[in-house]
C-alpha cells in the first residue's frame, strides 16, 4: 500500500489557526514552485515472534538533522501483508513503528526505542528504501483505581506510563477505568516506569502510590510481552469551588473571570489557564474537577478595566487572600463583591528631560512581586495601565528592542525600585526619568 506525503498535526495547526483567527497558510500553486524530487520508502513489519508479517501498524517517518516526535511525516499502516509504502522528499530520514491495537510495543528504526537512538536512513530520487521492521509483543500493565476516602472504584480515570525517573511518556493503549475502576495500558516496551493518572474532567497528575512527581516515584517493572496487575492506586475525588460575583450595590456581574490559582493572566488574555472560570448572567460561578489542595482565587474584570482586580476575602493581593480550601468530593464556596479600579498614568522622560520617542513594554507588579497589569508606550510618552486594586506598586519598563530593564524611578533593579502607592479607586499620574 502506497501513501502520499502527509505531515503529521498538519490537520491539528490548522484547527488552531481557525480558534485563534490567525489565517492559514496558503500552499504556492504548483506552476509557482518546483516539485521537490522524491524517492519511495517500502517495507514489511513483521512479529518478532513467528517472524509473521502483521498488518495494522502504522509508520511515521522523521526528517533529519532534527527529528521531533511532534513533526513527523506519515508513512501509512501495513496491509494485511505487513506491506507498507510511502513517497517522501530526498533525505535522511528515521522512523518510527506504532500499533494501534497494543499488539506490538512502539519501536524506532532498527530495533531502538528512543526516537534519539534512532538508526537513519537515506532516500535518494526516483529509488526506493527498504525499511523493515520486527516488532516485540506489548507488555501490559493493569490494575484499580479507588477513592482516597472510602477505597470505592473510580470511574473516569486515566492511566499514562513515563519511562524511568527522568523519561518521557511512553506510547501505549490506555483503556480508562468503567465502573469497576479497573484500568489497562497495551503496548508497553519492556521496562520500569512511573505511573501517572488523571481523572477525566480535571487538569491534574496524580502519581501512584503516593508519589509527588515523577523523580520520587515507586517504579513498576513489566518484561516483553508480558502483564503484571499492580495494587490499587487511590487518588483523591476531584472538588468543586463555587461562588457569586456582585459589585457595590450587591448587583450580579456577569462575564467577570475567576481564578482559582490567584494569578493575574495579563496579555495571556482573560479566561487563560485550567483553573479559570467565567460569571454567568447572574453573576455566579462554578469550577469542577479541581484537585484537592489550598487557593487563594482572585477575581477580575474579562476587559481588565470594569472593576479592579481583587482577590479572596476582599484582598488587593495574593499574599493576603483568604485561602479556601478544596476537599476530595468537596464543595467550596467563595464571594466576591468588586469595585472600580484605580489607574496609574506614566509618562516617560528621557535622560536630556525630553519625552521618550522610543517604544515600551511596561509591567506593574505588586511590592510582594506579583504582575498585576501592564501598559505599552508607542507612538506616544504616555500611557494608562488596566485597572489596578489599591496598594504599593513597582512599575517597570523594557525596551523590546534590547531587552534593557528599567525601573521607577531611574533605578536599575526591582529592588531599588521607588514604590508607588495607590489609594482603591485612585488614580494618579507619575513622570519615569529613564537614566
Amino acid at each position: 500500500m502506497r501513501t502520499a506525503l502527509r505531515r503529521a498535526g498538519v490537520a491539528v495547526v490548522t484547527s488552531l489557526l481557525a480558534a485563534t483567527g490567525l489565517a492559514a497558510p496558503t500552499l504556492a500553486h504548483a506552476e509557482d514552485t518546483a516539485t521537490p524530487a522524491t524517492g519511495t520508502v517500502t517495507g514489511v513489519v513483521r512479529a518478532d515472534a513467528t517472524g509473521r508479517p502483521v498488518g495494522g501498524v502504522c509508520v511515521t517517518l522523521f526528517a533529519l538533522p532534527d527529528p521531533q516526535l511532534w513533526n513527523g511525516l506519515w508513512g501509512g499502516c501495513t496491509d494485511a501483508s505487513g506491506t507498507f509504502s510511502a513517497d517522501v522528499p530526498t533525505g535522511r530520514y528515521t522512523a518510527r513503528f506504532t500499533d494501534d491495537a497494543g499488539r506490538f510495543a512502539e519501536e524506532f528504526y532498527d530495533g531502538r526505542i528512543t526516537l534519539g537512538g534512532a538508526t537513519t536512513f537515506a532516500v535518494r530520487a526516483n529509488r526506493s528504501t527498504s525499511l523493515n521492521a520486527s516488532l516485540a509483543p506489548g507488555a501490559t500493565l493493569t490494575g484499580r483505581a479507588v477513592d482516597a476516602a472510602s477505597g470505592s472504584p473510580l470511574a473516569g480515570v486515566c492511566a499514562s506510563a513515563l519511562r524511568g525517573w527522568a523519561g518521557d511518556y511512553v506510547t501505549a493503549v490506555s483503556t480508562c477505568t468503567g465502573a469497576d475502576g479497573r484500568w489497562r495500558l497495551t503496548g508497553l516496551p519492556a521496562g520500569r516506569f512511573a505511573l501517572a493518572f488523571n481523572l477525566r474532567g480535571t487538569s491534574y497528575t496524580t502519581w501512584a502510590f503516593g508519589a509527588s512527581s515523577q523523580a520520587d516515584a515507586t517504579l513498576i517493572g513489566v518484561g516483553v510481552g508480558r502483564t503484571r496487575t499492580v495494587r490499587d492506586v487511590a487518588l483523591a475525588s476531584a472538588g468543586t469551588v463555587t461562588g457569586r460575583v456582585t459589585d457595590a450595590a450587591g448587583q450580579p456581574v456577569a462575564n467577570a473571570w475567576v481564578d482559582l490559582t490567584g494569578r493575574f493572566p495579563g496579555r495571556a488574555g482573560a479566561g487563560e489557564g485550567p483553573l479559570a472560570v467565567e460569571t454567568d448572567a447572574d453573576g455566579r460561578f462554578t469550577k469542577t474537577g479541581v484537585e484537592p489542595g489550598t487557593y487563594r482565587p482572585l477575581v477580575y474584570a474579562a476587559d481588565y478595566e470594569a472593576f479592579a482586580p481583587e482577590w479572596a476575602g476582599d484582598a488587593d493581593s495574593l499574599a493576603s487572600a483568604t485561602p479556601v480550601t478544596v476537599t476530595s468530593g468537596g464543595q467550596a464556596t467563595v464571594d466576591f463583591q468588586v469595585a472600580p479600579g484605580g489607574h496609574l498614568t506614566v509618562a516617560v522622560i528621557e535622560a536630556d528631560g525630553r519625552p521618550t520617542t522610543r517604544t515600551f513594554i511596561g509591567f506593574v507588579r505588586l511590592g510582594s512581586g506579583e504582575y498585576i497589569g501592564d501598559f505599552d508606550i508607542y507612538n506616544s510618552s504616555m500611557c494608562t495601565s488596566n485597572a489596578l486594586p489599591g496598594g504599593s506598586f513597582v512599575i517597570q519598563l523594557q525596551d523590546p528592542a534590547t531587552g534593557q530593564n528599567y525601573w521607577y524611578d531611574g533605578a536599575t533593579s526591582q529592588d531599588d525600585a521607588t514604590p508607588v502607592t495607590l489609594g482603591r479607586g485612585e488614580s494618579k499620574t507619575i513622570t519615569f526619568h529613564l537614566p
